[in-house]
């Protein structure tokens, strides 16, 4: 609240016998508006697979003391950048579509008004692609977002989030042994051949292949 003067003054021809009310000094208040926005984003789950789907929650709250109105959000770029599927939903207003796999490119919400103790969510499903994770192992991916809206804001740092979940890039440690039984075989006698396949891990191996013996099948 800020104070405004209200200062007025009155005369006439007359004597006046009482001129302490000729003059008037008062005041009001004028209001601007604060509201506190600011904005976190969460991953679910925190460490997620090449081509498996994370869902990442952006929470916009406004802790007040006014209504937020014209909110808007921008943000988590990179996940756009390295995605193959994206989609973006708010619990209020809406989200400029997006194309998955495009660089520089943000996502885009006008959530229009929060009132004081009250939040919007927008949720946002993405498939990473091996961009988001180029050395085997678990590989930081970076979450950046800022809101921002019409009132003056009391507390501006939160209205930026930085931080990070893991993309994964599975390895498995896959191997081959041959053990022959007996160890020494006569021609024209029986031979087994035990080929064991292992996976070492750390994670699971998929698609495995084996191949060879090619010269006990000539043979």
């Amino acid at each position: 609240n800020n104070s405004v003067g209200m200062v007025a003054d009155v005369t006439a021809n007359e004597f006046d016998p009482n001129t302490a009310n000729n003059h008037f000094s008062g005041a009001f208040n004028l209001h601007q508006p604060q509201a506190d926005v600011g904005v976190t984003v969460a991953a679910n789950p925190t460490t997620v697979n090449v081509g498996s789907p994370v869902t990442l929650t952006a929470t916009i709250t406004n802790n007040g003391p006014d209504s937020a109105t014209n909110v808007s959000f921008n943000g988590l770029q990179y996940i756009v950048q390295m995605s193959s599927t994206l989609n973006a939903s708010p619990s209020q207003g809406s989200c400029s579509s997006v194309v998955a796999g495009t660089t520089g490119t943000p996502i885009n919400c006008s959530l229009g008004t929060i009132t004081s103790g009250a939040s919007a969510t927008i949720t946002v499903v993405a498939t990473l692609t091996a961009a988001a994770a180029p050395l085997p192992g678990n590989n930081s991916v970076g979450m950046v977002a800022n809101v921002t809206a019409t009132e003056a804001d009391p507390t501006p740092a939160n209205n930026h989030f930085s931080g990070a979940f893991n993309a994964h890039q599975a390895q498995a440690d896959v191997s081959v042994t041959v053990a022959a039984n007996p160890t020494t075989v006569g021609v024209g006698e029986s031979v087994t051949l035990t080929a064991t396949v292992a996976n070492n891990g750390p994670d699971q191996a998929t698609n495995v292949a084996f191949s060879g013996l090619e010269y006990i099948v000539r043979t």
